[in-house]
């Protein structure tokens, strides 16, 4: 596709992003007890953050927006890159724009100003056409 076909998307990073991103692959904002010493805490400690099932992420949140590993790690988990359905792929089209194209019934896409963004981008957009509706 090119930019032509999809527009680029308007989405901005930051904080709300981030945190939606977040809430969309599973990670989950709580406290929960450690289940194994690790980080420097003992476990059975009472640990707020950033959780991936009794995996602890950080404090903060992951900034997938403007990080590129956060973006990937974020794309891993939900399988953006590698998936039975689909398979995804990140390159550079006009004007210096990021695209992430992935084989859907539809052939999605989506356009945005860095890597990050896109990657973030097509994670909301997968999600959400995956909602029953």
């Amino acid at each position: 596709m090119n930019s032509e076909e999809e527009p680029m998307v308007e989405i901005k990073a930051g904080p709300e992003l981030d945190r939606a991103v977040a809430e969309a692959v599973g990670w989950r904002f709580t406290a929960k007890k450690v289940v194994r010493d690790s980080f420097d805490v003992v476990a059975g400690t009472l640990l707020e953050g950033w959780w991936d099932g009794d995996d602890y992420i950080s404090y903060q949140t992951p900034e997938c927006s403007t990080d590129l590993n956060a973006a990937f790690a974020a794309a891993e988990k939900v399988g953006l890159f590698h998936n039975d359905r689909h398979n995804a792929m990140l390159a550079t089209v006009e004007d210096n724009q990021w695209e992430v194209l992935w084989s859907t019934d539809d052939d999605d896409s989506v356009i945005a100003p860095t890597p990050a963004l896109a990657i973030c981008a097509a994670i909301l957009k997968l999600k959400e056409n995956q909602r029953p509706g």
